[in-house]
């Protein structure tokens, strides 16, 4: 029977590993590449967030010849995308009394600004207190910032649409904060706050304000991944507008 017990095992494993070959087989250059980089940012973080985090491709925008990535904290859902021009890379900030890290951020740089995702759980914390104590080391670190946006999550360039107007964001805060002064253009840092079962989920994120649009794009994407049913529900909002009939779910790689 032991005999019998370790061929099993034997041959599991090695269907395993042909899998895994199987599929990095499949990968285009690209695909490959982009893997890799996420991955070398959980490594890099050592054990306790290799059994955190995982990196997946971005379906909706990866082909061939393009490939952005994803690093998914398995625990909290919390999604953090990089694409070929961006770094990226992980933190475990803390590890509560189980071993299990309670406590963990992804960050990304890239030619339009730096992004910061965080995960955490708080239990006898507000929403409101989260993002009081998400405002306390912008104004540390910029004493001379200005509130630039009380609400981002109620501004429109011109994209023509509210990142309020998706009930992806429902009951999330966010306020935006600019360093002016630089000429044509000033950074804008933004921090944004929801929860997400018992964990809340922070964006801070600091752009030119040429592109300032996009923090509120990255949160919407985000929440979009993270409440599906409201996402769907969105769009068929949207195709109401246009007469188009309701979905009965999302299409398949659709952000």
């Amino acid at each position: 029977m032991k005999m019998k017990s370790l061929l099993t095992t034997v041959i599991l494993m090695s269907f395993g590993l042909i899998c895994v070959g199987a599929l990095a087989d499949s990968l285009s250059a690209p695909q490959a590449e982009i893997m890799a980089k996420g991955q070398a940012a959980i490594d890099a973080s050592g054990e306790a967030a290799k059994n955190s985090f995982e990196v997946r491709l971005n379906a909706s925008i990866t082909n061939n010849e393009v490939a952005f990535g994803e690093i998914v904290h398995k625990e909290s859902g919390l999604i953090c995308g990089f694409g070929p021009n961006e770094n990226v890379s992980t933190t475990i900030y803390h590890v509560d009394g189980n071993g299990k890290p309670d406590d963990v951020g992804c960050e990304t740089n890239g030619p339009f600004g730096a992004v910061n995702f965080y995960a955490y759980r708080r239990p006898n914390s507000s929403i409101e207190q989260q993002l009081e104590f998400a405002i306390t080391p912008i104004m540390m670190r910029e004493p001379n910032a200005e509130l630039y946006q009380d609400s981002p999550l109620i501004w429109v360039r011109w994209s023509g649409q509210k990142p309020s107007d998706n009930e992806v964001v429902t009951g999330t805060l966010a306020k935006a904060f600019a360093l002016r002064g630089q000429a044509p253009t000033f950074p804008i840092t933004s921090v944004w706050v929801g929860k997400h079962g018992d964990w809340y989920i922070k964006m801070r994120s600091t752009h030119d304000s040429a592109f300032y649009d996009r923090s509120g794009l990255e949160w919407v994407q985000l929440w979009r991944k993270l409440r599906p049913d409201a996402h769907l529900r969105d769009m068929n909002k949207a195709r109401e507008k246009n007469g188009a009939p309701p979905l009965t779910e999302l299409p398949a790689g659709v952000d």
